[in-house]
């Protein structure tokens, strides 16, 4: 996948935990629930932006910067 879609990737990812952060503090249905799905979105964003990180220090060695 190319940098410029896992960064539209990462800032969806980060609006939804956004969005369920808000649904928590509005309303505590099932926190355990809540609370894994926040995980998984925050590890599905970490591994994203670890690639992203990648490119751009491979593009830089390449580029010689």
């Amino acid at each position: 996948m190319d940098p410029e879609t896992l960064i539209k990737v990462v800032a969806f990812i980060d609006t939804r935990i956004t969005q369920e952060l808000r649904t928590h503090l509005e309303c505590e249905y099932d926190y355990a629930h809540n609370q894994g799905y926040i995980e998984a979105l925050r590890e599905i964003s970490n591994y994203c932006q670890s690639v992203i990180d990648a490119d751009v220090a491979a593009m830089e060695t390449s580029e010689g910067m």
